[in-house]
């Protein structure tokens, strides 16, 4: 089902799941490792508003068994993958899954990612045990940059604990991608400017999407509304866009 350089669907019933190897061959260009991803886990017990994730997944955590999870990472690993997205509202939330989850993965020997919450290293020993179970890089949900907006969008957590958890990734050598949210009524595009700076500062890489308050949308608004979508007259302000998009539109 490849024709030349061109992605062809294959039949159904007709798809080899091994010819992904020459799909890693026609993706050489990339700017980025191709990875695979799969979901372990759904919902997040926090249950934070602005989160579609905890709208449409609800507030409890669910995740697949770790044998389950290690098994399809073996088998894909095996036949020349080594890069894994897993995928998980908030991946650090259950401790003991974790636990169990990075004494497994450290055997395959393979190139991982996750998203979760950077207060969740404070203890740079945590840090380091990801790091030599294979993760490579964690996207961290930090959201605002002070501790006074923390209260706007109802984080109970402190703002100084996060920036020590970022620290702790980056000093093992993990790529830390910072994700927050710009356009959140009463904050000011200074404030933000400002704290996409001290993001870089501390030696991670700032991700801006648009602050929507799912929680107070309908079913048939939140089919609509996304993390790209404008939905707040806060969001009409060009500054803050440019931050959010690049010169070709595109959003970083």
């Amino acid at each position: 089902w490849l024709r030349g350089e061109e992605l062809v669907p294959p039949d159904v019933g007709t798809f080899d799941p091994h010819e992904y190897q020459r799909l890693l061959e026609l993706d050489r260009n990339r700017s980025q490792p191709l990875n695979v991803g799969f979901s372990v886990s759904r919902g997040c017990g926090y249950g934070c508003a602005y989160c579609r994730l905890t709208v449409e997944g609800n507030q409890k955590d669910r995740r697949i068994p770790v044998s389950h999870a290690i098994k399809y990472m073996s088998r894909l690993h095996s036949d020349g993958v080594d890069y894994f997205k897993l995928l998980s509202p908030n991946f650090g939330f259950d401790r003991e899954w974790v636990k169990e989850f990075l004494g497994e993965v450290e055997a395959l020997k393979c190139k991982w990612k996750c998203c979760t919450r950077p207060e969740y290293f404070l203890d740079r020993d945590v840090a380091a045990r990801y790091r030599s179970a294979g993760c490579v890089s964690v996207s961290v949900g930090l959201e605002v940059f002070d501790q006074q907006d923390y209260g706007r969008i109802g984080r109970t957590s402190s703002l100084e604990k996060a920036y020590r958890g970022i620290e702790n990734l980056v000093a093992e050598g993990i790529k830390v991608k910072c994700l927050v949210m710009l356009g959140v009524p009463g904050i000011t595009v200074d404030s933000v400017q400002q704290g996409l700076q001290f993001v870089e500062s501390l030696g991670a890489v700032a991700r801006p999407s648009l602050y929507t308050d799912y929680g107070s949308l309908g079913w048939d608004e939140i089919e609509y509304a996304d993390k790209r979508t404008p939905v707040h007259p806060s969001h009409s302000n060009p500054e803050l866009l440019f931050h959010v998009y690049d010169r070709q539109g595109k959003m970083f």
